[in-house]
């Protein structure tokens, strides 16, 4: 069953929106980012945030970090966040959808991401979305799992 809410989108989150995507990063996902490399990430330039909110709620149930240097054609989708009580109900395919609107209104290329090679749930959901497998980069992960990269072609 989907869930109905809006997507926000913010060119540059504040500190207390970076705290809260940390607690959910720190709950949600396998390999969450320490506190150095959130920092990076909220001095980064060109990073951005898309954030699900359900309908009347503040409270935040997914969201999209990504990079998106003005002087590239790519969008790097770096983390797709989903709280597990709302996971298969549309919320990471609306954010996505969101991402590739923004990606191609910004004359990018394409939406590039690597994901953990044993990860067949996610690998199935991006080639659902229509991304292709480029390569395998072996220990990509700090526990040295390898990562698979893949890409969506948007224009």
């Amino acid at each position: 069953m989907s869930i109905s809410g809006k997507i926000t989108h913010q060119p540059k989150a504040s500190k207390s929106l970076f705290e809260e995507l940390s607690n959910l990063d720190q709950s949600e996902m396998k390999y969450s980012w320490n506190f150095e490399e959130w920092k990076n990430y909220y001095h980064a330039i060109e990073s951005g945030v898309l954030i699900f909110n359900p309908d009347n709620s503040q409270d935040i149930i997914g969201a999209i970090l990504y990079k998106a240097n003005r002087h590239d054609d790519v969008v790097h989708l770096l983390k797709i966040m989903v709280n597990s009580d709302y996971r298969r109900r549309g919320i990471a395919q609306s954010l996505l959808s969101r991402l590739k609107q923004l990606a191609v209104s910004s004359d990018k290329r394409s939406i590039y991401l690597e994901v953990e090679k044993t990860n067949l749930g996610a690998i199935k959901f991006y080639k659902q979305q229509g991304f292709q497998m480029l390569r395998e980069v072996k220990g990509y992960y700090s526990d040295g799992a390898d990562a698979i990269t893949m890409e969506l072609q948007v224009t």
